[in-house]
């Protein structure tokens, strides 16, 4: 009887058992839910970070192209048409051209032909200020959102207004 009585003690002594308790998976668990949750919450905020970066960029190339595009046209350009604020601007370029931008509809447009991305929008003005005895100048105020899937808190926008004299009077 003593022998099985040895035996039994050996077959329930705990230091002898292999395996993990259930209070050991349920912290395991724990731990492992805790980690898994802040890395999905650094993975989601990285993403929305990358995509409002990606979007300021888009709208930053988008206003350095249209303003130095345009800046460039109308300085080597006779500027025609009326004193005032207008979403229109008509030209005559070096070539003798007539050259006409409009702004609408959320583009900007140089004879019908879009010149701003398709994920960008545009809305603004073109200024034009001249007289008999000044040198005309236009002043184009615009202000560019980026378009598109995404939150609100996502996307981007910027304020760009530039003055050009124009060379040729």
């Amino acid at each position: 009887f003593e022998d099985i009585s040895k035996k039994l003690r050996e077959f329930y002594n705990l230091k002898n058992k292999k395996g993990v308790t259930l209070i050991e998976v349920v912290v395991a668990l724990g731990i492992f839910s805790v980690v898994s949750t802040i890395a999905i919450n650094v993975f989601a905020t990285t993403l929305q970070t990358q995509r409002k970066v990606f979007n300021a960029q888009l709208v930053q190339e988008n206003g350095r192209y249209l303003m130095e595009s345009v800046s460039k046209e109308i300085r080597t350009s006779k500027v025609n048409g009326s004193i005032g604020q207008s979403s229109f601007l008509n030209i005559t370029n070096t070539k003798g051209q007539d050259v006409n931008y409009v702004i609408s509809g959320g583009q900007l447009l140089r004879n019908g032909e879009v010149l701003n991305s398709s994920r960008a929008e545009i809305s603004g003005y073109f200024f034009v200020n001249k007289g008999t005895d000044i040198q005309p100048s236009v002043t184009m105020a615009i202000l560019i959102k980026s378009k598109g899937s995404g939150q609100p808190s996502q996307q981007s926008s910027i304020n760009l207004q530039t003055s050009v004299s124009s060379r040729s009077y």
